[in-house]
């Protein structure tokens, strides 16, 4: 019966008590915890414009994106994990020790206190951010990806999350064709982890 599904754990270990129609339960029972990584471009001069006039920058849309996600994970799925990097700014912070990369906030569980910093980060004038952060620094692709998959491997268990990275950025060409090898490289490492890596391009006003 349908309404078994949820209370059915018991079997979902043993694939000989599964029949065919039963695969949509047993494939939910077995579903993975979600880890997204929100990985935000601060690399080109354009990172802290408005993309629209009197609207928000990249890393303003991107930072507000990831409290939306927070507010909905915290209610809806405690259990995932969401992590916040940003790249192309003064500092490091990250477990590579990369120039430029600073994680924001450690892949970890969602709460109250993470949304509120995440809503204090997303409401800096540009100015704020870019004294509190700096951007406008070149970091070559290669080092953010390296820098998420050891992000994901030192903070998630492969058989029980689906690592994500959303990349926001207004950069339309994020890497030339000299570091395009070697982000390639780093790319394909992290997607052997499993990682889905979507990218989010945020273009500016008047420009296609």
């Amino acid at each position: 019966g349908g309404g078994a599904a949820g209370s059915n754990f018991g079997s979902a270990g043993d694939p000989l008590l599964d029949g065919e129609e039963e695969d949509p339960d047993a494939k939910e029972e077995l579903q993975l915890r979600d880890a997204v990584l929100f990985v935000i471009d601060c690399a080109s001069p354009e990172a802290l414009s408005p993309l629209r006039p009197n609207g928000r920058s990249v890393v303003a849309e991107a930072l507000v994106a990831a409290v939306s996600v927070l507010k909905t994970k915290v209610l809806t799925a405690p259990d995932d994990k969401v992590g916040v990097a940003l790249y192309g700014v003064r500092e490091k912070h990250n477990p590579n020790s990369f120039e430029g990369i600073r994680v924001l906030q450690e892949l970890d569980r969602p709460s109250a206190p993470r949304i509120k910093q995440l809503e204090l980060e997303a409401a800096r004038t540009k100015e704020q951010f870019a004294e509190r952060y700096g951007f406008n620094q070149r970091v070559p692709l290669s080092d953010v990806f390296w820098t998420c998959t050891t992000i994901f491997n030192l903070s998630v268990n492969p058989k029980q999350f689906q690592p994500r990275v959303f990349l926001f950025t207004c950069n339309d060409a994020p890497c030339d064709g000299q570091e395009a090898d070697a982000a390639e490289t780093r790319a394909r490492d992290l997607m052997d982890l499993g990682a889905i890596v979507e990218f989010f391009p945020l273009a500016m006003a008047g420009r296609a």
